[in-house]
């Protein structure tokens, strides 16, 4: 048979399925008991929808967001730039926004290099944050887990962490409003401890699933007034304070890296965090605010704020928000004054940053029950294109999370894996689920960090790097 033959047959079939796709009914047709369906037109031909479909597992969209970062060549890059889920959503669509972040990075074994994790209770355990710490202190240097409370009141993956006197004072700018503080010095973490006589604080490192984590070597404590100590196997010294005022930060770097150290408080002082790290690489603090919409820094004294961002090389802050707020913005014009809340807290921490490049992470899909059956909330994906454009607008980076991880839905799908990447409260990931979006998000930085050293010609870039 001819070529012309062939071709002429080939097309000759692809019109007879296509009639049948017109002409077919809707619901089918019963032929002997049998139900027979033919699909549509429509259906054949719709390669657009990248939302997440009842019978489709969630590993697919987890493998399919893997190889999609495999990027090979520039034009791929830049296509990736514009289409693809898991893209960073750059202010000004410029690719070249987290240089300045990546060069630190560069630089990171010679420069502690600092990257600051805020977000609600998804962050709580240290989940997201302590795989991310992992991969990138693996890549880059650093160790210890970087900013930690006085007092840990949820048991973290990564530090065992105990408190004496086991009763402190304390004053949040989260929770419940009885928790705050009449002179709204909170500190980075939103949260600061009044002590009194002497406090004692015993961290020790968790080092089995997290080994470069687990030690550190520089201990510093951020507080107003009082005296710091650290005690270590071999060590009893004193942190020495680096700061000019009574808002300041204590530190000291011992002579060898450690697993365990237990620091000592003492006299009258406001305490706002302790921070443990390696002399040089990287530190991510995890910073979770359980109940929190991220609407709430501007209501911090940022002179408890400053000297933590005048002493420590922050490099990227992380703000991951907007999942306690969606059950609750159900018209355009609360979503709209979140937006510009959104907008404000953004513009505070480039107020005290100058130099520190921010991303903006959306919330993960979230379901409820609607006509018996658990959905995304409605309002969901107009929540998370206002936070897209609050972060544009304020002239920092965006990563949607709710469409990383498949968009409509698909928080249903990862409940129902196994093992199960979602708990039953269809709002918050498992560990597992956690290191499964850490994982999505290292590569994206990563992809994003490639490309930047192709740019500036710091690699001999290949079609098996790039």
């Amino acid at each position: 048979m001819h070529a012309k033959s062939i071709l002429k047959f080939i097309i000759a079939i692809i019109a007879s399925l296509a009639v049948l796709c017109i002409i077919f009914p809707d619901d089918g047709i019963d032929l002997f008991g049998t139900s027979l369906k033919f699909p549509s037109i429509a259906e054949v031909i719709d390669v657009t929808n990248d939302t997440i479909i009842d019978n489709e597992a969630p590993r697919a969209i987890i493998e399919k967001r893997k190889s999609d970062l495999e990027i090979v060549k520039e034009n791929e890059f830049k296509f990736f730039c514009e289409n693809n889920p898991t893209r960073f959503f750059m202010p000004g669509d410029d690719v070249s926004y987290l240089d300045e972040f990546f060069k630190l990075l560069d630089n990171a074994k010679n420069e502690h290099v600092r990257i600051m994790h805020y977000g609600d209770s998804q962050l709580e355990c240290d989940r997201i944050s302590c795989d991310l710490r992992s991969r990138f202190q693996e890549q880059f240097g650093g160790m210890g887990v970087g900013l930690i409370p006085v007092q840990q009141t949820i048991a973290t993956y990564t530090l065992a962490q105990s408190i004496f006197p086991s009763e402190v004072s304390r004053g949040l700018i989260y929770g419940a409003s009885e928790n705050r503080v009449s002179h709204r010095r909170y500190g980075v973490m939103g949260q600061v401890t009044m002590t009194g006589g002497t406090t004692k604080v015993k961290v020790t490192g968790l080092g089995k699933k997290y080994p470069i984590s687990s030690k550190f070597q520089r201990i510093s404590v951020s507080a107003r007034n009082g005296s710091f100590s650290v005690i270590t196997a071999d060590t009893i010294c004193a942190l020495k304070n680096v700061g000019t005022d009574k808002n300041s930060i204590y530190t000291i770097t011992l002579p060898n890296s450690v697993g365990k150290a237990t620091i000592t408080l003492s006299g009258e002082a406001e305490v706002y965090g302790i921070m443990l790290d390696g002399v040089a690489g990287v530190s991510i603090d995890n910073i979770p605010m359980r109940g929190c919409s991220g609407a709430m820094f501007t209501d911090i004294d940022s002179i408890s704020m400053s000297p933590f961002f005048k002493n420590e090389n922050v490099g990227l802050i992380i703000l991951q928000y907007g999942g306690n707020s969606v059950p609750y913005l159900k018209s355009d014009k609360s979503i709209e004054t979140y937006k510009t809340s959104i907008k404000e807290q953004i513009q505070l921490f480039r107020q005290l940053s100058p130099s520190s490049k921010i991303l903006f992470i959306g919330p993960a899909d979230m379901a409820t029950r609607l006509n018996g059956k658990m959905q995304t909330y409605p309002q969901m994906e107009k929540v998370v294109n206002a936070l897209r454009e609050a972060a544009n607008e304020a002239g920092v980076a965006f990563w949607d999370m709710y469409l990383a991880m498949g968009g409509r839905n698909s928080i249903v799908q990862w409940v129902k894996a196994r093992p199960q990447l979602a708990g039953p409260d269809h709002i918050h990931f498992t560990q597992k689920g956690a290191k499964e979006i850490s994982d999505i998000l290292y590569n994206t930085f990563q992809l994003y960090y490639k490309f930047y050293r192709y740019r500036n010609g710091l690699d001999e870039v290949s079609n098996s790097s790039m």
